[in-house]
């Protein structure tokens, strides 16, 4: 059995290589024409669809929140509240603010006002009583004053000797120091020191420090007169008018953290994070809501800077989503970033916008995406496939092989813009022209593959 297996396997070598020589005597061509039609350069990206805009959203001050308005998936309107902290007590601040902006300015107005008629008779009644305290101290006193000290205390010392005499009557019962006559013998004494005392100050004259201290209330009531007669300064009305800015500056604070306390949508947009729960303590600044504008949609994609020179804002784009494979959506170069990224790769991109332009479609937010942009197109122009161009290694130049009488010959060409299958000529050729493809035989192939025979 095992020689009949080897004598087998020999046979079908034999009948194999047979075939290849066979195929090596006998090369084939493809033929192609030179055809008019529209050819445009694509460059192709991937990216994530994203959301118009997105934002996250946070308390500024620290606070218990009151309410929680808002739940993922739901629309929301601009200015429509997601949140709320408890603001007793901002309210409370605004009011006392409130209050203190009407005192500065109440004592802003009362200076620019000026005095009332009552307060300058008020001033100038209290001048002219110093100036009379201060006549009546260098005069001294006169015969009729001295004569009603006397008096006061010979009858302060009536009414004493009276209750001396009461108060012996009772001098020996035990509870002599609760009975009124105990009492009104020492009110008694105490008139009567004082009768004496004033007495002895009205016999007596005015004294320097009586007659300085009248000439200094002289010169706080002429001081006061003048004050109001003549108006506030320009300092005093600055000084009031900083007041009033400094109170006002205190309310607009004081409102203004208590509108900070209402967490409200900047647009139109739909929640997609919330991560507060009512009744627990907000942190100022930590994430509390997540929104997005999902009325349009755009990609991000990076483009290889030997690519970017050629893509430029308002070039069309063809989208195919992932998610939606029988469905390509059109879309437009909105914005190339002015300056490049590095990729993790250690390459050197760009950042593309792309708007996609079809608002019906049923996009989400983070859907994987491939771009393919026209970079530029060129209609009616002479069109061959890649395949059939040659490029001399040494020069560079391209090559085309024409085919004349049969028989395929070398035409140097001019190219212009590349698809994935044709390529622009731009000179050598014409329209009709049939170009030879020469196609590799299996013999061919298997000796690239294998080394040869």
């Amino acid at each position: 059995m095992k020689k009949l297996g080897l004598v087998v396997l020999i046979l079908a070598l034999l009948a194999a290589g047979g075939w290849f020589f066979s195929q090596r005597l006998d090369p084939a061509w493809s033929v192609a024409t030179v055809v008019r039609g529209d050819i445009a350069a694509t460059i192709s990206a991937t990216g994530a669809v994203l959301a118009e805009r997105e934002a996250t959203l946070a308390f500024q001050s620290a606070g218990t929140i009151e309410e929680v308005a808002a739940a993922v998936g739901e629309t929301v309107t601009a200015g429509q509240v997601l949140a709320r902290l408890d603001a007793t007590d901002l309210e409370l601040a605004v009011r006392q603010a409130e209050i203190g902006v009407r005192q500065a300015q109440a004592q802003l107005a009362q200076l620019q006002d000026g005095p009332s008629a009552s307060d300058l008779a008020a001033a100038q009644a209290a001048l002219a009583s110093a100036q009379e305290a201060y006549q009546q101290l260098l005069k001294g006193v006169d015969q009729d004053q001295f004569a009603a000290a006397r008096a006061q205390v010979e009858q302060a010392r009536v009414q004493l000797d009276q209750a001396q005499q009461a108060y012996d009557k009772v001098k020996d019962r035990p509870d002599v120091g609760m009975l009124p006559q105990s009492l009104q013998l020492q009110q008694a004494t105490i008139s009567y020191e004082a009768a004496e005392a004033q007495y002895r100050v009205a016999t007596k004259g005015s004294t320097p420090a009586q007659l300085a201290q009248a000439q200094a209330q002289i010169a706080q009531a002429q001081a006061s007169l003048d004050r109001l007669t003549q108006g506030p300064s320009q300092a005093q009305v600055a000084i009031a008018q900083a007041g009033v800015d400094q109170a006002s500056l205190a309310l607009e604070q004081a409102q203004r953290r208590l509108d900070n306390a209402v967490l409200t949508a900047p647009w139109d947009s739909i929640v997609t994070v919330v991560n507060v729960v009512s009744g627990t303590l907000a942190q100022p600044g930590a994430p509390a809501f997540q929104i997005a504008d999902t009325s349009r949609f755009h990609l991000d994609v990076q483009v290889d800077e030997i690519d970017v020179a050629a893509i430029a804002p308002g070039q069309d784009a063809t989208i195919e989503i992932d998610a939606l494979p029988d469905r390509p959506l059109a879309g437009q170069v909105s914005r190339v970033a002015p300056a490049s990224d590095m990729l993790a790769t250690g390459g050197v991109a760009y950042r593309v916008r792309i708007d996609i332009g079809n608002p019906d479609a049923p996009l989400r937010a983070g859907m994987s995406a491939t771009v393919t942009i026209i970079a530029s197109t060129r209609k009616d122009v002479l069109l061959i496939p890649n395949r059939a161009v040659q490029i001399e290694r040494e020069t560079g130049r391209t090559f085309v092989e024409r085919l004349n009488a049969g028989e395929p010959q070398k035409v140097e060409v001019r190219l212009g813009l590349r698809d994935d299958a044709r390529v622009e000529v731009r000179e050598g050729l014409a329209e009709g022209d049939e170009l030879a493809i020469r196609t590799i035989s299996t013999l061919e192939r298997l000796q690239q593959t294998f080394g040869g025979f």
